[in-house]
């Protein structure tokens, strides 16, 4: 494994360890699919 994967991998565990980051991805991903969200670029 090189460092950049390894890199990598720490931080996709430091992600999915964080409850508050994780309840935050898991409701906009509700709220996208509903249609609720808006998007970045429509806005610039």
């Amino acid at each position: 494994m090189s460092p950049d994967e390894l890199e990598s991998l720490e931080e996709s565990l430091d992600i999915l360890d964080d409850d508050d980051l994780m309840r935050s991805l898991r409701r906009s991903r509700e709220e996208a699919t509903k249609g609720e969200r808006l998007r970045l670029k429509d806005h610039i």
